[in-house]
């Protein structure tokens, strides 16, 4: 009996803690990302600690949610954002080259993202860092960005 209530008990706060990461009207960052039009993912890697880079992604331009929050919130421009807005990275350049590191990720489809994270910690792919603002691919991006709350 003693062990049924225990895991009945383990059971409920799992339940609790993974409804908590998927409500999109507890998670800010996920609620940041939709009220722009934005779609929550987490591409999957090894170089992150919970195995996950959490993204907001707009068509294929996936920028790190955290800061894409901190942004909207008025809260800093991380280095990302800063080298997106400036065209830091030509291309035919990789992160390595604006002084990021190179993290590859997938979708649960299996493709493969190269994430660059930057000193601060922020995430943007380099495909969006080498097209630049007014691409038309970062269209939906480049809206996004356009305004803070």
């Amino acid at each position: 009996m003693m062990r049924v209530l225990l895991l009945s008990l383990v059971l409920g706060l799992s339940f609790t803690a993974n409804f908590a990461k998927a409500n999109p009207n507890s998670n800010p960052w996920m609620r940041t990302c939709r009220i722009d039009q934005g779609i929550f993912y987490g591409l999957t890697t090894q170089a992150s600690q919970d195995g996950y880079l959490w993204m907001c992604f707009f068509n294929d331009s996936p920028i790190g949610a955290e800061e894409f929050f901190l942004f909207k919130t008025n809260q800093g421009e991380s280095m990302a954002i800063e080298a997106y807005r400036n065209h830091s990275l030509p291309a035919g350049y990789n992160c390595e080259s604006i002084g990021a590191e190179t993290v590859p990720a997938r979708n649960d489809s299996g493709k493969i993202y190269n994430i660059c994270r930057f000193a601060d910690a922020s995430l943007m792919d380099v495909k969006v860092l080498q097209a630049g603002p007014g691409a038309p691919q970062n269209k939906k991006l480049d809206l996004a960005l356009s305004a803070t709350y």
